[in-house]
This record gives structure tokens, sequence and C-alpha cells, in this order.
């Protein structure tokens, strides 16, 4: 008398079904929520490590580069915390625990529905069991098709349910994928959730409706014109093109609005986009299939998407070592500015970079062949028209040395560039010794130079940068001078030689400075700096300051007192 009641088949059926289908609709999100803590976790602590490597001393929070980064996973250099301003709020307001869970239901509820489709008996939801009702049981599921013949109503619904679950299955996909992706790129938060479960949703909708119309149409057509009603249009070719609408409910749309002449958009101009060719992740020196793969899903499609990416913040989202992506970004900014065909050209010459491009032409005494062997290259793909501008006009080049520079300093004057030299100077003075920081090759005067003006005519630059490093070579020879007094002070003939050299020098460094002041008054400010800096600039560059006693020198920059 105490034993239970077994259930009926098709209600024992229907709940095992609805029990499986709640599994799988609540899996997915529990998983990217564990997953969540422990990517911001490990991700949070490698930032930390990077910050505490370039920064020992402190003052990260005023770099752009790492305070992006500190926002996102919001962490201060000890761990979790610090100070809360309006990017963090935005971004805990979006990613708040209690926020993704209420949106979260949204997905669950669409995805445990969808399932259900998959996993329930048709029969239940056609009535063809004791079980009647079901929550699946919605209106463009249940109706008759208007064309159906007797007895074929229940055939009908089972077909839409067909269609239905195929479409689920496409748009879940899709779905899934985007999620996980959101969860690489540490973005999944409650707009992420309801996105996904309208995903589902419209997906769904688009199939089912695209289905109900068209077969409808065709049954009414066939009963107009005498031939049999047929319910059998959900087999074949129907089911894949719900599970392809599904994977892309905007293409569906988009179909139908074509089919019924519908403007939703503005049409696009195929020609303009046949002409904007990309260029793929696979020409960067280091990258292949499984990292463009990985890549992607940091939303970086192609090389300028790379070219203008955060070093440290991919270094943090993906794998891959600082330096290693230091050097894919530095090539995707040469590929992007140069174009493909002269970045490869420039390759095959050992210029990777956009840093090796900037030293090639702009170092000191480049020699002027090969400056122009370089332009070559670059102006290899310009029209006819620039070409005979630049006096780059097949044998009878006149392409000059100047032209090449100002086209490489228009480059380099990037605000991307900049950033990435910045961080680059940090990483250097982080790796090498003092006397190792330097570049091998430098003009003196880059563009974005800390303490230094925007670069201005090409020839007033040259002159400037000629007066610091003459003004370093000056130091450098009294230093020798002082050192030869104090080991050999009766060496009349070397001292006598060191003071004429120091005295070429000076004049040297004062006849540059005047010249690069003639050209560009602007630039006496900077020099001046270098002559003598602020007391409150430690870092500031001091290549004149060797010269700070010299009267000509206080009469050209005539200091305050």
């Amino acid at each position: 008398g105490g034993t239970l009641q077994a259930l009926p088949w098709g209600l024992d059926m229907l709940l095992g079904a609805n029990l499986i289908a709640a599994f799988l609709a609540l899996a997915l999100p529990f998983a990217l929520f564990v997953s969540r803590h422990v990517v911001r976790t490990q991700r949070a602590a490698l930032y930390n490590d990077i910050a505490a490597t370039l920064f020992p001393e402190g003052g990260s929070e005023s770099w752009p580069q790492l305070e992006v980064v500190r926002t996102k996973y919001a962490t201060g250099r000890g761990g979790e915390g610090g100070t809360r301003n309006g990017a963090n709020l935005v971004a805990d307001a979006n990613r708040d625990p209690r926020t993704l869970v209420f949106t979260a239901i949204f997905f669950c509820a669409f995805s445990f529905m969808g399932f259900a489709l998959l996993l329930v008996p048709p029969d239940s939801l056609a009535g063809g069991t004791a079980v009647a009702w079901h929550p699946l049981q919605l209106a463009f599921l249940s109706n008759t098709p208007f064309w159906a013949g007797e007895g074929q109503g229940d055939v009908g619904a089972r077909q839409v349910q067909l269609v239905a679950a195929f479409a689920f299955l496409g748009a879940y996909i899709t779905s899934a994928q985007y999620l996980i992706r959101q969860l690489l790129n540490f973005e999944l938060g409650a707009i992420a959730f309801l996105r996904a479960a309208f995903q589902l949703f419209l997906g769904v909708v688009v199939a089912v409706t695209a289905y109900r119309a068209l077969v409808e149409l065709v049954g009414n057509l066939n009963g107009v014109l005498g031939g049999a009603a047929s319910a059998s249009a959900a087999s074949g070719w129907w089911l894949g093109a719900a599970f392809l609408v599904g994977l892309a409910p905007e293409a569906g749309l988009s179909w139908i609005a074509d089919q019924l002449k519908l403007r939703l958009r503005k049409r696009v101009n195929l020609a303009s986009l046949n002409s904007a060719l990309i260029a793929p992740l696979e020409v960067i020196d280091g990258i292949d299939s499984g990292i463009r793969f990985r890549l992607e899903e940091s939303n970086i499609y192609d090389v300028q998407n790379l070219a203008t990416q955060n070093p440290i913040e991919l270094c943090v989202d993906t794998p891959y070592s600082l330096l290693q992506i230091f050097d894919w970004v530095l090539q995707a900014q040469l590929c992007t500015v140069v174009g493909g065909r002269s970045f490869e050209g420039l390759r095959a010459h050992n210029i990777r970079t956009i840093f090796d491009l900037e030293r090639a032409v702009l170092a000191d005494n480049a020699p002027s062949d090969y400056v122009l062997a370089i332009g070559t290259v670059l102006f290899a793909n310009a029209s006819a028209a620039f070409k005979a501008k630049v006096g780059f006009d097949g044998a009878n080049a006149n392409l000059t040395v100047d032209v090449i520079q100002h086209s490489v300093g228009v480059i380099s004057d990037d605000l991307h560039v900049h950033r990435l030299r910045s961080l680059w100077r940090r990483i250097l003075k982080r790796s090498t010794t003092e006397e190792d920081r330097a570049w091998l090759y430098r003009r003196g005067l880059l563009p974005g130079d800390p303490e230094e003006l925007t670069p201005v005519a090409t020839d007033a630059i040259h002159w400037a940068d000629h007066a610091a490093f003459l003004g370093r070579l000056h130091a450098l020879e009294v230093a020798e001078r002082q050192a030869l007094e104090a080991t050999q002070p009766r060496n009349v003939e070397a001292l006598k030689a060191k003071t004429a050299t120091i005295a070429a020098l000076r004049q040297g460094a004062l006849t540059a400075a005047r010249r690069a002041v003639q050209a560009s008054p602007s630039l006496w400010a900077v020099l001046r700096m270098m002559w003598s800096p602020p007391p409150d600039k430690p870092r500031a560059r001091r290549d004149l300051a060797s010269l700070a006693d010299d009267p000509d020198f206080r009469a050209f920059f005539n200091p305050a007192g």
C-alpha cells in the first residue's frame, strides 16, 4: 500500500526530457561564471607582474597603456581594489554578479525551451499522447496550417517543431561562440547574455515565420490549382535552411527583405567594397593559422586591427609574450602604412618593422644611396602622377633624400607609433644597462621624443640633431681631457690636440644650433632645454650641458638671470 505508482509512459518520458533540457540550459552559464572568475584572477596577477616589472618605482597609473588594463580587470598594484573612477563604475555595473545572474535567467529560459524542442517527443506537443500540454505549445507551433486537410493538423505542428528545433540549434551554437569570445575578452556582462538570448529568440522566430509563410503559400497555391496539399515541406532542405537561419538570423531577415523588395538599410557600394581589400594576419612573421584563430577570438581579424592594439592588454588577454606581441604590432604598423606590396619589398631588404624604417631613413649619417633605395620601394606602388611630382619617374628619377625623410617622418608622427615608442623605451630601460640604453642609430630628435616639439622642417631637425650630436661628443672629449690632465699632465701634444678637438666640436655645435633656429625658431626652446635642463625634470636630455659655461652659448640662449 506504500509503493509509489509509476508515472504514465508519456509523462515519464516528458519529465526526463525536460530535466535533460534544464541541465543543458544551465550548463553553459554556470561554466562561464566559474571560468570568468578564473580568467579575472589569472590576468589580474599577470598585469600586476608586468606593472611591477616595468614600473618598480611606481607611477604605472599615469600610463594609459596600463591604466586601460587595470580598469578592465579592476585591479590595483597590490591586487583587487584601488581607486574607483568612472570607467571602473561602468564596468562594475555591467559585470555585477546580481546583474549577470538576472540577465542569464533569460538566456537559460530560452535555452530550456529550445532544448525541449529538440528532446520532447513531437506527439507530446501535438497532443498525440495523454500529455496534451507543454510550455512550448505556443500559437505558432499548435495552429493548424490553412492548407492542411483533415487529420493533417498534428503533422503540420510536428514539422513546425522540427523547423524551430533546428533553428534553435544553429542559434545556440552562434550564441555559445559569442559568449565564449566575450569571456576570453573579459567582456562577459549583462548585455552579452541579453544579446545571446535575443539571438536564440530571433533565430527561431525568423525560421518558423519564413517556413509558415512560404509553406502555407505553396499549400494554398496547390489548393487553388487543384493539386494535392502536402505537409511534408519540413523534410530535407528546409531543416538545413532552418539551421543556417539560426546561425545567422540577420542574413535570413536580409533575404526576406530582398524577396519583398524592402530597404531596411543603406545599399552597399560593391565597387568600393571590392577595392577595400584587407591584409590577412598571416602576412606577419610569426603568425600562423592557429595564432590567427586565437587572435580572432580577441576581435583581431586583419593587420589593421593588430596595428592598433595595446601590446600590454593583448599580452594579458592572450597566451603570447609581451616582446612577441610587440614585434607583431610593429610589423603590422609598417604593413598598414606602406601597403602590402611595399611591406614585402622592405622585408626583403631586412626592414621588418616601423622602427626599422624609422632608423634606416632618419638615422645619423644614413647613406644617401641607401635612403634612396628605400624610397624606391616606398613609392613603387604610387600613382604615375605622384611619382612624377616627387621625382620618381622611371629612368629620369630625381627622387631626393629630403622627400623620403619627410615621408617617413609623416609615417612616424602617428599616435600609435608614439605610444609604441614610449612603451618600448620603458621596456628598453628595464632590460638594459645605462650605457646600452640608447638606440644604436638615432637622430636625437625623433618624433615623439619627450621634452621635444613636433618635428617641423626637415633641415631644421637635421641641424638641431647635429648640434645635439656634437654636444654629446663635446662632453666625451672634455671628460677625456680631464682624465689626460690627471694621468699625463706633461703630455703637452696630446692635451693640445684634445683642446683643438673640443674647440672644433664647440664651434660646430654652436653653428648647427644657430642654423636650426634660423630654419625653425620653435626649436630654440628645445635646444635651450638640452643646454640648461630644468631642475624639476631629472630625465630631461642634456646633450649640450657640457657647454653650459660657454659665453657664446650664453649669448645665444640669453638665459634669464
